[in-house]
């Protein structure tokens, strides 16, 4: 269970990102071997990946960071 600070956290950067501000802003980078996907730091512990759809950013998972490197070292080529 993630914790609520993180959650409200990564709430209120989805509301950014829905009033058009670019995740470069919010510290997004894209993946290099899926550009659509991208990270999204939420604090040090936590990152929010979401995917660039032709109508918006769609938010995919909200998980630990040891979660996401787990993801990332695993898909890299």
């Amino acid at each position: 269970m993630l914790p609520k600070a993180m959650i409200k956290k990564a709430k209120s950067i989805l509301g950014k990102l829905t009033q058009g501000v670019h995740p470069g802003a919010l510290g997004g980078k894209q993946f290099q071997f899926d550009r659509n996907l991208m990270r999204i730091p939420i604090g040090y512990r936590h990152r929010l990946l979401c995917r660039r759809k032709d109508d918006g950013i769609e938010p995919v998972e909200l998980m630990t960071h040891e979660d996401y490197n787990s993801i990332s070292h695993n898909t890299r080529r």
